[in-house]
């Protein structure tokens, strides 16, 4: 009897541990199934992508920008092609290069003529380096954003003056505390256009240097940029 019950028990076990089996193999064969097409499906599913459409560079557009100290403000100038879908400039400043902030708005002029001139001045200018770039907004409410400028707004012992100013196309320039030194002096329109360029070594502690362009300068306003290793000077020259 005992040895009955015994063996109706261990049949019992065995058919349970057969369904047991039976059933952890489905269980796995189901799993890797759904893996099987979770992978299939995650595959051939198209991703999103996560670039964005970069958008149009304004200095394709322009043929000029610059900032130069004056005194105790920064003057801004820039000139671009005829506009037609222009709405609104925003002249930004920023102390690090990185984070820029508005400091003037101004509307599109619109104009139908080929080169479209533009003067803007920052009266409150950060000390020390800072950084300007033009923000152009279309009739569309696009962006586009300009190259970056430099304004050194340091107390140094170096300088770059021109004189006469305002001049009638003949001028000089006055280099202070760049002995011995190699100085590219580029004078330039505000569209852009080139009249001068020349590398030229400073021989004593105040040299003079007088400038002749090939062609004669005609009214109106200029930029006289001196770079020299990693500093920039740049003067505004008015031309009568």
């Amino acid at each position: 009897m005992k040895n009955s019950t015994y063996n109706h028990i261990s049949a019992l076990v065995v058919c349970v541990l057969i369904c047991v089996c039976q059933l952890s193999a489905s269980v796995k064969e189901v799993y890797f199934q759904n893996s099987i097409e979770n992978y299939i499906l995650n595959t051939e599913r198209p991703k999103k992508s996560k670039e964005k459409k970069a958008s149009k560079n304004l200095s394709l557009e322009l043929l000029n920008f610059e900032a130069v100290k004056a005194g105790n403000k920064v003057e801004v100038f820039w000139s671009i092609k005829s506009e037609s879908s222009n709405k609104r400039f925003t002249l930004e400043r920023s102390k690090n290069g990185i984070d820029f902030d508005a400091v003037i708005v101004i509307d599109a002029a619109n104009t139908a003529t080929d080169v479209i001139q533009y003067v803007e001045t920052d009266f409150q200018p950060l000390s020390g380096i800072s950084y300007y770039r033009l923000k152009l907004t279309s009739l569309t409410n696009e962006n586009s954003y300009s190259h970056v400028v430099m304004v050194n707004n340091l107390i140094s012992k170096s300088s770059v003056s021109v004189f006469p100013n305002p001049s009638n196309g003949n001028f000089k320039l006055s280099l202070k505390g760049l002995e011995n030194k190699e100085i590219l002096v580029v004078l330039r329109d505000l569209s852009g256009r080139e009249y001068y360029s020349k590398v030229v070594v400073t021989l004593e502690n105040s040299d003079i240097i007088g400038i002749d362009t090939e062609n004669k300068l005609s009214s109106g306003t200029y930029i006289v940029t001196a770079t020299s290793n990693d500093l920039l000077y740049s003067q505004k020259l008015i031309i009568r």
